[in-house]
């Protein structure tokens, strides 16, 4: 760094070139600064305040394995495994619960009448959310209760119940 000029590694660090000028002469340095200081060289923040450990921070996982005892490793590779397992198997049950869902909707799907079309034949604005909703539900009431009855019967029955849930 001795090289660079307080101007470009303000830049690197988003720190105005004066007050790099000044940390650079011994003023200490704000948090912010050094993070932005070992993000920006790839730099330990560990190293950098202590001078312990891997400078780099790619260097880090490997020191760390290289200090690491090896039963400390078995037994951080063992939970690792016993994670991912559990994981594995909350998975394939919400796998399995969907499965289901799907296999159920279809066959609501199969049975449901058309409630799409019915509503606009009966005038029914269904471009509002709300009322698309209300109708689509209506007429589903109205298709299982009411087949054998006339549709202007419908008509009046199902307007009379969305003036009432509207109101």
């Amino acid at each position: 760094m001795s090289d660079m000029s307080y101007r470009k590694l303000g830049r690197l660090t988003d720190t105005h070139p004066e007050t790099v000028r000044r940390y650079m002469q011994g003023q200490a340095p704000s948090t912010t600064f050094l993070i932005n200081l070992c993000k920006a060289f790839g730099i330990s923040a560990d190293w950098l305040l202590t001078g312990r450990g891997a400078m780099r921070c790619s260097d880090i996982r490997m020191n760390a394995l290289r200090l690491a005892n090896p039963s400390e490793l078995l037994n951080a590779l063992a939970a690792s495994f016993a994670d991912q397992t559990e994981r594995l198997a909350r998975l394939e049950q919400i796998s399995t619960d969907l499965d289901g869902v799907r296999a159920e909707s279809n066959t609501v799907r199969e049975h449901k009448p058309e409630t799409r079309p019915k509503a606009i034949r009966l005038g029914l604005n269904t471009n509002e959310p709300v009322v698309a909703k209300q109708a689509e539900s209506i007429a589903i009431e109205s298709h299982t209760v009411a087949d054998s009855t006339d549709e202007s019967d419908c008509v009046s029955r199902i307007r009379t119940a969305l003036s009432k849930r509207s109101a």
